[in-house]
């Protein structure tokens, strides 16, 4: 997140999270589009697939799979996919 100088105030960018309001941003708010426990409840499943599959694929602790960028990709897109489904701007 990037931050600047404007008219004596600090001003950061808005972080590049699909589940946070851009507009809301804007408005110096931080607001979820949708809340966390809610998404999650509608992903979780997927992304313990991809990360059980990584584990049994690579052979490695399941803590482990979490931390590695295959792991992450693969469940940012079920995440970003869930939003698109709800039909929220994903940017």
């Amino acid at each position: 997140m990037a931050t600047s100088r404007s008219g004596g105030s600090i001003r950061c960018s808005p972080p590049s999270a699909p589940n946070v309001s851009r507009d809301a941003w804007e408005q110096g708010k931080f607001e979820w589009m949708v809340e966390p426990d809610e998404l999650l409840k509608g992903v979780i499943e997927e992304m313990a697939t991809i990360v059980k599959q990584e584990h049994t694929d690579n052979k490695e602790k399941p803590a482990e799979v979490g931390r590695k960028e295959a792991a992450y990709r693969g469940c940012y897109g079920v995440m970003t996919m869930e939003l698109a489904k709800r039909k929220l701007p994903v940017e």
